[in-house]
This record gives structure tokens, C-alpha cells and sequence, in this order.
């Protein structure tokens, strides 16, 4: 929603003049050294040489019968004849031994002896060394699953990992505890080792930041980068906040409980509307996810309706006062239970809750505290205090506090959250933490302008490509099917809109791509989706067993090369030409991977200064644009939602006092992109951004569509890699790498059939590791690749020459099914760019920011103000 260049045109070429604006740079706390121990690369170089022998095996045992073929109607004796032929079948059936009487009895015939009687020899000795080498290949397994699991012990037993643990997952942490004492089952053993190896592969193969596994660090604009990405160590920092989750859970059971309930404001849902003479319809939050209800008819709540505004904010003993006297025959007793109904229905919205926008956690906590009953705020200030005491601890003390000492604290935070929160019922489960930790990484950075100039073309390159127009056909029929009641000629009222329920998740989850588009596109999209499909079948066919194919890149129009608003997640490896880049996914919010961590970048943040900066040029060169903040409301994980203010106006539908619902418009303009006006004849355009990465569908179906105005200015489809097609899955099982020109658009990746993960699942001892070596061998897999298994198809890092992982591996298919895929690590170790003083390399990931082409906006504003839509009356909110 900004434009840094307001002069700058879609189709113009790169210039001297920056585009991007500051990147941040997510790092995992793990070197990729820190898996050395746990490979096992002597024991599987001994089992690639006992598979590659086996070719030497059939070679030779393949000559052999054909020489008995040849020879067995020359053996006179029957029973000399039978052994050959016995032995001719066991040649082909198989590459065990070959059994003695077999060969003792064909050697005593003359003829064989004297014609291939070393030849026997010779098959059968290799045959013996080849099972006997198996036999110590399971002796030398079975060492090495000990050897790996100590090394796996000793590098979970660090005093950072178990820091990292300890918050990341106390039950874990307990269960770690107790394995020390002695005092758990082997099984119990084994499934701590399991789950040990998952967080040792998080903590090495994920950037995501997520407490002390990975980290981010905003660039350095005042340095100039001498090379690509030039990275230095920095001090590393942390932030602690309030857990929100469980605070609003608080709220939500002090909400529902007298007394404190007589002592709050309350107000009327704002979306309860009368349907007809015998219904209302209201939506309302329900075990922190958005539903729409309807209820009868009844007098009382129409009174309700009619006699409080949701402006209003009356006490509950007002509104049952004002039931009695409406209602003479209505005793206090059954007001108060009508009332406490309401509540429970969601006809009845307290005014104690979660603000819906805020910095940081401690921000939103003291924003809380502000709207509890008189009698209560003490003891929260007093909780509040405590809690900041211990984060300032934890801040000050995180190099060096023991795990089970910082376990300690963060227990001592969940006692004193208990003691407020248990007054109102709300249970905290002993695995919960009622604090989060971010992580500022312990590096700083900054960018060439030869890399931003680079990372410029290949991003406007990728827009145009738009995977052969799946982009944006994916955008029209997420749109379509998202905003499908709006007419093209009319402008709808934001609040009849609102009131249709509907599906607030554009994202389409399917097998294949082509279910997630064709389930859902309307005959106008079918067609040309269709054809956009058989392209990249007609690209993929010839090239399915290469390992990189470099795409055809097809021209698309000018029209189609402005780009909107938006950031891009990228992995930088090294080259010989200085930097090679894999795309990852494009979103339309600039600050989709900053706004959550924004606490941690203090005054010197370059980001918010040019987020604000740019929005504040954008609105003064289109006076038509209003650029706003939107109130969310995310019961499920608030602290997502954090993000700091960047425009003057806030867009709360849900606060009656603005008015949105009942006098803003919502309409599609020339490209079908839904439009926002704030009133009915008005010339302003709205552009509410939720400036976060939180996941608003089916939690919040107003903020969600506010959202869907600034989400659909771009190609959403573009944030997923690229989805797996129909015959990549049920023929190919492969995909080459791809490339955009000299940039990587899609990991090489492998989707096996079902055989492979039931052989792992079902194989014992080595195996397993035998059988994983053999595709590793056929597919040409590299030393570290990403698998994705199990119910929720979870990314996982795996050395491909690791006994202890293959094992692990093998057991989680057995325990969830044999579905199983699996990515090349991209870039490989020896390319990453971010490394310490000591040389060690981490995984890194780059997000970069822009501004808005001047020729989008110019085309967004010239296309609402085209056909002028008719303009539709809202009905009574």
C-alpha cells in the first residue's frame, strides 16, 4: 500500500535509485554443523558399496546362467542335470548364497567342472562375501544407531539447546528431566529421541523465527555492503512479552462471571440484525473463531435493539432495569438470567477485551487492564509488574541461565498468572508458557546495491512470468469465490455484505494444483486454467528426469508488469558471479515478515520510517487513496497480530461509532479487484492492511475481508511454492529444479510412490537404512533434504547419510501413514551466505520489501472511478 518512487513505471528499467526497502534477514540459531555427529556417512558409504556390488553380483551370476543354459542338455547324469537347473534358477531369483549341495554336486560332473567349474566358484565366493558383509553391515547398524543417539544426546545436553527447549516445549523439557533420573520407560525413551531429533533438525533447517530456534535482524542502511550480502556478528538480543492467548482466555471467563460481570460496560453486537418477522442473524466470536448465528424472534430482544445503540455502553443492571420496566410482569431474577443468555449467546459484547491493534504484548496487556472492572485492574497491574520483573531477568541473564533456572522463572510467571486468572475459572495447562520470547539474531547486514538492482529484475521477471498466468487466474477465482455475491454494476453496502456468512479463507488446499484451482473456477476460468496447465505440461514432459530445467520464459502484456505493494521471501547462495537467488513466496503486504517483530529493532528501526514514509508519499500524490490500519480481532494466536501504527485512520467495522458498516460501500472495479469507499457517492478509496503475517481466516470475517482488499491488490497464490501437479504425483514422482533465468523459481523435489514409505515403515534393523540408500542412490538425492510426512505434511530437515534419522524417519511413517515427499535443501551448506566468526554456516532467509509501481496505483484509481457503479441503500444495522 506505499510507493517509495511515485515516478517509477512498471516496465521501467532498474536504476540507480533503491527499490526494495530494508530486508530482514531470518537466521536459525544451529550451525549445519551441528548435525556432523549424527551422520553417518562410513556406514553408509559401506552399504552404497555393498548395493553397487550387487550390480557386479547379477552381472556375473547372469553370465553364469547362461553358460549352464548351455550346458545342462550336455550333463548325462539326472541327478548333475537337476542341480544345474536348481542352480540356474537360484542365479535369477535371487542374491543370496548360492547352498553348497548345489554346487558340490554339479562340480562332481567332469563336463561342468572342466567348462565353468570357476566360474561356479566364483559366483558362489562373492555371493558368501556379499551376505557376510550384510551380516556385518546389521552388527555395524545397530553400533552405529548407539554411537548417533549419544552424539544426538550430547548435542541436545548443551546448555543453549536445553534453553531452547525449556520454552520451546516444557513437557518435553520434563520428560528430558526425568530421562536423566532414569525414571522413564523405553518406549517413552524412544519417543523423547524422536522428538529430540525434530528439534534438532528445527533448530539447523528452519529460519522461521520461533523463540531461541531462529532469529531476525533488520538491515543496516548505513552501511555499505562490499559484497552481496555482507554479513557480520552483532550482539544478539531478546524480547519477552505477555502469551495474549491466555490473557484474552481470562477475559473471555471473567466475561461470563458475576460479580465482575455487574461491574463492566457492555454494548450490542453491531452485526445483529432483524432478518424478517420471525429471525435475527448476528455473528459473533465463538471458542475464539467467527460464526454467524440466527435466533427467533422474540419481544425482549427487539426491545434490546431498539432501546441500545451499539454506541452505547450500559451496565448490565441497566439493561436489566430496563427490561423490568418495559417488561412489568419480568421480575429482576429472570431479567438477569435473560441477560446473562445474551451474553453466552454473543447478542451481548463485553468491553473488556483484547485491543485490536498494538506494538507488543506488554502494550496490548496495559490496553486490557485499562477496560476491567474498577476492582480488578490492581491485581492485574500487580501480575503486570511481576511478569516484567521476570522478563527483565530473562533479557538480562539469557547466556547464562541455566535451563532448569529459566524453567523456573518462566513457571514463577505462570503461578502469578494463575493466581488472577484463576479467580475466573480460565485454566493454564502446565505446558502452556504465559510468556513468548523473540529473538534478534546475532548478526547485522546489508545489501549491495548490485544485489537489490538483481533481486529487483528477478522479482519483475517472476511477476511477469506469473507461473504461465496461474497467478493471476488463481486471484480471479479466489476473488470470485470470496466476494461471488457482489454485482459488477452496483456498489454493495459493507454491512449487507458482511451479514452473507461466507468463506473468509481465499487459500484452497487440494492434492494437486489442479484440484485446488479447477474445484473451485467458474466455466469464464476453467478454460484458460486448463490451458495454462497442458503449458507447463507441454514445458515438463521432455525434461522430467533432468535435475534442473531452465523455463521458457513466454512474454506477457505491459498492462500485466506494474506491480502492486508487497515483499518477497528469499534464499541467497553464493556463486561465482557473486549470488544466485531461490524465490520463495510473494505476498501484497510489505510488512508481512517485520510487523511481528518489530519490538525487537528499537529507535534505530530503518523499516517503520520507510513504511510510513512511503505510504505518507503515496497518499499525497493520489488524494483519492486512503491507507488505513485494520482493528483485528485473533482469539487464536494475538500475538501475531502485532504490528505498529502507521497511518492516522483505523478501520473497525465491529466499533459502531465510525459508521463503516452502514455507510461504506464495497464494489469490484475493471480488473474484478473488490474496492472499498467509505460512504455511498464517495470518492475515496479505502486500503485497509492488516500490516501483519497473521492468518485471519475464519477467525475474524470483518477484518478478514478488510484484509481481502489490500490482500487481492496482488497474486495471493504466489505466497505458496509452487503446488505439486496431477502428473508430477501419480507419474513423474519428480520435478527438476526450476529456473527463471538465472534464478531458482522451485526446489528440485521427489513425491515417491506409496511403496517407498511402506517399505521404510515396515523394515527392521538396517533395513531400513538399506532400502532408504537405494532410492537415495536411484533418485540421486543430496546429502540434505527436506521431507514432509505425517498428518500435517510438516517440513523436516534430513541427512540423507544418517542412520539415526532414517530410523526415526521409518518409525514416524509407521506411525502416520507412508505418504511422504521430499525437497532438495536450497542453496546447498557450501553456498550459504551466513556465516560466524568461526566459519560455520547457518540457514538463512531474506525478506525484502517494495513500494508500489506508480503505473499500479495510477491504474487502480483510474479503474474505480471507471462506470461509475449504481449505488445500493443499506438496510438498518
Amino acid at each position: 500500500m506505499i510507493d517509495a518512487d511515485p515516478g517509477r513505471a512498471g516496465d521501467e528499467a532498474v536504476t540507480d535509485a533503491r527499490w526494495l526497502g530494508p530486508a530482514v534477514l531470518r537466521v536459525a540459531s544451529w550451525p549445519i554443523e551441528s548435525l556432523d555427529g549424527v551422520r553417518s556417512r562410513q556406514l553408509t558409504k559401506r552399504i552404497d558399496d555393498w548395493i553397487a556390488n550387487e550390480d557386479e553380483i547379477r552381472r556375473s551370476s547372469d553370465l553364469l546362467a547362461a553358460e549352464l543354459y548351455k550346458i545342462i542338455p550336455l550333463i548325462e547324469e539326472r541327478a548333475a542335470r537337476t542341480a544345474a537347473l536348481d542352480l540356474k534358477r537360484s542365479l535369477h531369483g535371487s542374491l543370496e548364497p548360492v547352498p553348497d549341495r548345489l554346487t558340490d554336486g554339479l562340480l562332481k560332473d567332469d563336463k561342468v567342472r572342466q567348462a565353468i567349474g570357476p566360474a561356479i566358484r566364483a559366483v558362489a565366493e562373492r555371493r558368501n562375501l556379499h551376505a557376510a558383509e550384510r551380516a556385518d553391515i546389521e552388527l555395524d547398524h545397530a553400533i552405529e544407531l548407539e554411537r548417533a543417539s549419544a552424539a544426538l544426546q550430547g548435542i541436545v545436553s548443551d546448555a543453549r539447546f536445553q534453553r531452547a527447549l525449556c520454552l520451546a516445549s516444557p513437557s518435553v523439557f520434563r520428560q528430558w528431566q526425568a530421562a536423566h533420573q532414569g525414571s522413564i520407560s523405553r518406549r517413552s525413551r524412544l519417543r523423547l529421541q524422536s522428538t529430540l531429533h525434530r528439534y534438532l533438525m528445527r533448530a539447523v533447517g528452519r529460519a522461521t523465527p520461533n523463540g531461541l530456534w531462529a532469529g531476525v535482524a533488520l538491515e543496516d542502511m548505513t552501511e555499505q555492503a562490499i559484497v552481496p550480502l555482507q554479513v557480520r556478528a552483532a550482539p544478539s538480543a531478546i524480547r519477552v512479552s505477555p502469551a495474549l492467548g491466555i490473557f484474552s482466555r481470562g477475559l473471555d471467563h471473567l466475561n461470563r462471571r458475576r460479580p465482575w460481570i455487574d461491574e463492566l460496560a457492555w454494548r450490542c453486537n453491531p452485526t445483529l440484525n432483524r432478518l424478517n418477522h420471525e429471525a435475527w442473524e448476528f455473528g459473533t466470536f465463538t471458542a475464539g473463531f467467527w460464526s454467524v448465528r440466527r435466533i427467533a424472534h422474540y419481544e425482549q430482544l427487539e426491545f434490546l435493539h431498539a432501546r441500545f445503540s451499539p454506541a452505547d455502553r450500559p451496565k448490565l443492571g441497566d439493561i436489566e432495569a430496563a427490561l423490568c420496566d418495559c417488561f412489568p410482569v419480568m421480575a429482576p431474577p429472570v431479567a438477569r438470567k435473560l441477560c446473562e443468555i445474551w451474553i453466552d449467546a454473543g447478542i451481548l459484547w463485553s468491553t473488556a477485551c483484547l485491543p485490536s491493534c498494538f506494538a507488543d504484548g506488554w502494550q496490548a496487556v496495559d490496553a486490557m487492564i485499562e477496560t476491567l472492572p474498577a476492582s480488578e485492574q490492581a491485581l492485574w497491574r500487580q501480575c503486570r509488574t511481576s511478569l516484567r520483573l521476570i522478563a527483565d531477568k530473562v533479557e538480562g541473564a539469557i547466556d547464562t541461565l541455566e535451563a532448569r533456572a529459566l524453567r523456573d522463572l518462566f513457571d514463577e510467571a505462570r503461578q502469578a498468572v494463575i493466581g488472577v486468572l484463576g479467580r475466573y475459572g480460565a485454566a493454564i495447562s502446565p505446558n502452556e508458557n504465559v510468556l513468548v520470547l523473540d529473538q534478534k539474531a546475532p548478526f547485522r547486514f546489508s545489501i549491495s546495491r548490485n544485489l537489490a538492482n538483481q533481486i529487483e529484475e528477478k522479482l519483475r521477471l517472476y511477476w511477469r512470468f506469473d507461473r504461465y498466468g496461474l497467478g493471476e487466474l488463481e486471484t480471479r477465482i479466489a476473488i470470485a469465490d470470496f466476494f461471488g455475491g457482489l454485482a459488477r454494476n452496483t456498489r454493495t453496502p459493507l454491512g449487507e455484505f458482511l451479514s452473507r456468512g461466507g468463506e473468509t479463507d481465499p487459500a484452497q488446499r487440494a492434492r494437486s494444483w489442479q484440484e485446488r484451482v479447477l474445484s473451485k473456477a467458474s466455466p469464464e476460468f476453467t478454460r484458460p486454467a486448463r490451458a495454462a496447465f497442458s503449458r507447463w505440461e507441454r514445458e515438463l514432459e521432455p525434461v522430467i528426469d533432468y535435475r534442473v530445467h531452465r523455463l521458457a520464459i513466454e512474454e506477457m502484456p505491459i498492462s500485466a508488469q506494474a506491480l502492486p505493494p508487497g515483499s518477497a521471501l528469499l534464499l541467497l547462495g553464493r556463486s561465482d558471479q557473486g549470488a544466485i537467488l531461490r524465490i520463495g513466496g510473494l505476498t501484497p503486504e510489505p510488512s508481512f515478515f517485520y510487523s511481528r517483530f518489530s519490538h525487537l529493532f528499537g529507535e534505530r528501526d530503518a523499516f517503520l520510517g520507510w513504511l510510513r514514509t512511503t505510504v505518507t508519499a503515496s497518499a499525497a500524490r493520489w488524494p483519492e487513496l486512503r491507507f488505513c490500519e485494520i482493528a483485528i480481532r485473533n482469539h487464536f494466536s494475538p500475538n501475531v497480530t502485532a504490528r505498529p501504527v502507521v497511518t492516522e485512520r483505523m478501520i473497525d467495522p465491529l466499533d459502531a461509532g465510525n459508521g463503516l458498516l452502514r455507510r461504506a460501500t464495497i464494489a469490484p472495479n475493471h480488473h474484478g479487484r473488490p474496492v472499498l469507499r467509505a460512504s455511498a457517492g464517495a470518492t475515496e478509496l479505502l486500503i485497509p492492511s492488516p500490516r501483519s503475517a497473521a492468518y485471519l481466516g475464519g477467525l475474524d470475517r470483518f477484518a478478514s475481508v478488510l484484509a481481502s482488499i489490500s490482500f487481492f491488490l496482488g497474486r495471493p497464490a504466489l505466497l505458496a511454492p509452487i503446488p505439486r501437479l496431477t502428473r508430477e504425483i501419480e507419474s513423474w514422482h519428480h520435478l527438476p529444479r526450476l529456473m527463471l533465468d538465472d534464478a531458482v523459481i522451485s526446489p528440485e523435489r521427489w513425491t515417491p510412490e506409496a511403496s517407498l514409505g511402506s517399505t521404510l515403515a515396515n523394515a527392521r534393523g538396517a533395513e531400513r537404512l538399506i532400502q532408504w540408500r537405494r532410492f537415495v542412490r536411484k533418485a540421486g538425492l543430496p546429502d540434505l533434504v527436506y521431507t514432509f510426512q505425517g498428518r500435517h505434511q510438516t517440513e523436516s530437515l534430513v541427512a540423507t547419510d544418517s542412520a539415526i534419522a532414517v530410523e526415526l524417519l521409518g518409525q514416524e511413517l509407521q506411525s502416520h501413514g507412508p505418504s511422504l515427499r521430499i525437497q532438495e535443501l536450497f542453496p546447498a551448506p557450501e553456498d550459504f551466505v551466513v556465516r560466524d566468526d568461526d566459519g560455520c554456516r547457518y540457514l538463512g532467509e531474506l525478506a525484502v520489501p517494495w513500494s508500489a509501481d506508480a503505473a499500479f496505483w495510477q491504474d487502480y484509481v483510474d479503474g474505480a472511478s471507471q462506470d461509475e457503479p449504481e449505488e445500493r441503500v443499506s438496510p438498518p444495522v
